[in-house]
């Protein structure tokens, strides 16, 4: 598995929260992102099922978990420096 690391530029990445659910992140971080990471990592890190690595916080509105660009991004670079 190759490595994305995204720029530290965070500016042009969305800070609010408006991404919903495990299946548009994961279309974000392969789609726009480029990152080739299985759905199955993603959902675990949300929901911390058998993944050992940092966790992906959301904001829960209306019972529904949203997450934030600048988050996912976040995330992804914090996820491949830990391995």
């Amino acid at each position: 598995m190759s490595k994305t690391v995204i720029e530290p530029d965070l500016s042009q990445y969305n800070a609010l929260p408006t991404i919903k659910g495990p299946s548009e992140v994961h279309k974000f971080i392969t789609e726009v992102l480029g990152a080739p990471l299985s759905y199955t990592t993603v959902f675990s890190a949300i929901y911390r099922k058998t993944y050992k690595g940092p966790a992906l916080r959301g904001k829960k509105i209306s019972n529904a978990l949203f997450f934030s660009e600048r988050e996912i991004v976040d995330w992804l670079n914090s996820h491949n420096r830990e391995g």
